[in-house]
C-alpha cells in the first residue's frame, strides 16, 4: 500500500524530462494536478504543452507557391510573451515595466548630452552664435 501512495505524490519535476510530447497526456496530467490543487505543477505542465505545441508549428506557411503567415503561431508567439500562457504573470510585469525604464534611460542620455553641449557649447562657440553675448 505505501508503494501506491508513493506513486501519487508523483510532481512535474520529476516528470519534466521523462515525459515524450503527447498533447492529450500533458493536458490530463495538467488537469489532474489541478484537482489535486498542485497549481504551481499544473501551470508548469501546461506552460511546457503549449511551448511544444507552439514548436512544432511554422510562422511563415508555403501554400502554393505562396507563403502566407501562420496566425495560430503568430498570436501564440504573443501570448507566450506578454503573459506566458496565463501562468507567467512576471512576464506581464516586465513587460509594463521595460517602457518606463526604457523612457527613464532614453530621457537621461538626453538630459546628459543637452547638459554637455550647453557646457562645451558656452566654451566652444563663437560669441557670434551666443545668443546672450552682447555685440
Amino acid at each position: 500500500m505505501e508503494h501506491i501512495s508513493r506513486c501519487q505524490e508523483v510532481r512535474w519535476p520529476a516528470l519534466r524530462h521523462r515525459l515524450a510530447y503527447d498533447g492529450a497526456a500533458y493536458l490530463s496530467l495538467a488537469k489532474d494536478f489541478r484537482n489535486l490543487e498542485w497549481f504551481e505543477d499544473a501551470d508548469n505542465c501546461y506552460y511546457n504543452y503549449r511551448r511544444m505545441c507552439q514548436a512544432e508549428k511554422r510562422l511563415v506557411c508555403r501554400e502554393r507557391m505562396r507563403p502566407t503567415i501562420n496566425w495560430s503561431k503568430l498570436l501564440d508567439e504573443i501570448a507566450w510573451i506578454s503573459c506566458g500562457y496565463g501562468t507567467r504573470p512576471r512576464h506581464t510585469v516586465f513587460l509594463r515595466c521595460l517602457p518606463i525604464v526604457l523612457l527613464a534611460l532614453t530621457a537621461g542620455i538626453f538630459r546628459y548630452f543637452a547638459t554637455v553641449e550647453s557646457i562645451l557649447g558656452c566654451c566652444f562657440l563663437p560669441t557670434s552664435w551666443q545668443p546672450w553675448a552682447e555685440p
